[in-house]
């Protein structure tokens, strides 16, 4: 296994045990030598191991490290991971159709997602490392899991840091990609090669679960953002009078017609901007008792941290703006950039503006089948707040 060594400087976050070594942090006369894909050592100045991961000789991060002490990263040790996420879940929530059962680095998988959907698995390799080894991968989980589908979505992102293309393949099962899948207390049925994650938005499940507690029941809901509706349909199961499901996409609203028709539901949905639904409904003087917030990334790099956090506020300003005295907005931010302070800043920027306070009643963080690094904030992405309108 190649060593490569730390350059002289005063910090270097992975001696504090972030996973990543950025290409500035290596000394020069390795950076030639790096192995696109192949397992390295990294060691500081002083020869100590600080621990062994996959190179890239594209992406600023030159190393994602994956384990602390010196051994092999080879197909076992990548089965022995694998083992170790799935018995993870297996424990959460053995009974659940449709989870995350590898996420990257929280997983310490660094480059690897899969995803269940019901009988299915979509798979995802956004590094070189994860591209190489993902003929061994699949034929693990193939056997280890016995699905009917697996397919390849590597259309990531971080895929182009790389230097990859994007790729689409299938690689066990029938060709067709749509399923329909449980996903909380609703069935849906899923386009698993939809350009949204790879199907569904699994990360927010619980979430949709746990709103269900403030359902407002026999009042009105408004879920933006909605996608296939999630979060609509489950307050509609918890009791609320009526919801309306926004989004731009046509055939996520049409999903969740679909799926409020075979529950007996009345889901309205409606095709259109959320900015300006929001100040149309103003303008008619609409009013909802709970406003759902789900919006894709404002920020996908920290050079677009000021914009996103004004069009949080300006999001939570037109949102308040149809909450009466009592009524809630729940609210999430997708990316790794924006803290919860500081998306929760936004909405007491808004209220304060309206002239109203905010009570904050819960807190989400990302669902345990997404976990995260305590070392590496930048894999914590996902985070929301429920609050109530408590004076105006």
């Amino acid at each position: 296994m190649l060593r490569l060594r730390l350059a002289p400087r005063q910090t270097h976050r992975c001696l504090a045990g972030h996973p990543w070594v950025f290409r500035s942090e290596l000394a020069p006369e390795d950076l030639a030598a790096l192995p696109d894909g192949e397992a390295v050592a990294v060691h500081d100045r002083g020869g100590r191991l600080v621990g062994c991961g996959f190179a890239s000789a594209r992406s600023q991060i030159a190393v994602r490290l994956c384990r602390r002490d010196e051994g092999p990263l080879d197909e076992q040790f990548l089965a022995a991971r694998l083992a170790s996420a799935l018995a993870r879940r297996q424990a959460l929530w053995p009974e659940r159709a449709a989870l995350r059962l590898v996420n990257s680095e929280g997983d310490l998988l660094p480059g690897l997602i899969v995803d269940r959907y019901g009988p299915c698995l979509v798979v995802q390799a956004l590094t070189s490392a994860m591209e190489r080894r993902l003929p061994a991968l699949v034929d693990w989980l193939r056997r280890a899991l016995e699905p009917a589908q697996i397919l390849e979505r590597s259309d990531g992102h971080g895929r182009q840091a790389e230097g990859l293309e994007p790729r689409q393949r299938l690689w066990h099962g029938p060709q067709e990609t749509r399923w329909r899948v449980r996903l909380g207390l609703v069935e849906l049925d899923l386009d698993l090669a939809d350009a949204h994650k790879t199907g569904a938005y699994l990360d927010q499940i619980p979430a949709q679960l746990a709103l269900m507690a403030w359902a407002p029941r026999g009042g009105r809901v408004a879920d933006l953002f909605a996608h296939r509706g999630g979060f609509a349909l489950h307050q509609l199961l918890a009791g609320a009078a009526s919801a309306v499901a926004v989004d731009s996409s046509a055939a996520g609203l049409a999903d969740a017609r679909a799926a409020a028709a075979r529950l007996g539901l009345d889901l309205a949905t409606e095709r259109a901007d959320v900015f300006a639904w929001l100040r149309a409904e103003h303008a008619r003087g609409a009013r909802y008792d709970l406003i759902i917030l789900d919006p894709p990334s404002f920020a996908r790099s920290r050079a677009q941290r000021a914009g996103a956090l004004r069009g949080y506020r300006d999001l939570h300003l037109q949102a308040l703006r149809l909450l009466p005295v009592g009524g809630r907005l729940a609210s999430w931010s997708c990316s790794s950039h924006i803290a919860l302070e500081e998306l929760l800043a936004s909405a007491v920027s808004a209220a304060a503006e309206l002239g109203r306070w905010l009570r904050c009643e819960a807190l989400f963080d990302q669902p345990p089948d997404h976990p995260w690094l305590a070392a590496a904030p930048e894999t914590r992405y996902l985070k929301g707040f429920l609050a109530s309108v408590a004076d105006g």
